[in-house]
């Protein structure tokens, strides 16, 4: 949206500037040098803010990838969780100490996996 807002108002800007350029025949050089030092700390800070906004708006898409994968993760343990489940209270060829085990080894080398990409 807000985007949007600061895409639409190039406009807005063009007709300044041709007002700026139409005010040079009518009012004294002070005043119209005044202007335009005006008009240009304007665009600065115009430029500025949809600078701060896309900054703004690449962090909150990095914030909702990450949140994507994590729950991509959580949905895949669950899944394995509930088959784990089903396995161990069909058979009596898995012991859950074992499988608690196995789960931590997993675990820490996922870890290290995680800290040696970073």
């Amino acid at each position: 949206d807000y985007l949007k807002t600061f895409e639409s108002t190039s406009g807005v800007r063009d007709r300044l500037r041709d007002k700026e350029r139409q005010l040079r025949e009518l009012v004294s050089a002070e005043d119209i040098h005044l202007l335009h030092q005006r008009t240009v700390l304007l665009e600065k800070l115009w430029d500025e803010l949809h600078h701060r906004l896309l900054l703004k708006e690449d962090r909150l898409q990095h914030g909702v990838n990450e949140w994507r994968e994590f729950n991509d993760r959580y949905d895949r343990l669950m899944e394995w969780l509930t088959g784990m489940e089903a396995k161990v209270s069909v058979s009596q060829d898995y012991q859950v100490e074992d499988l608690i085990d196995r789960i931590a080894s997993v675990s820490a080398i996922q870890s290290i996996t995680n800290k040696n990409l970073l």
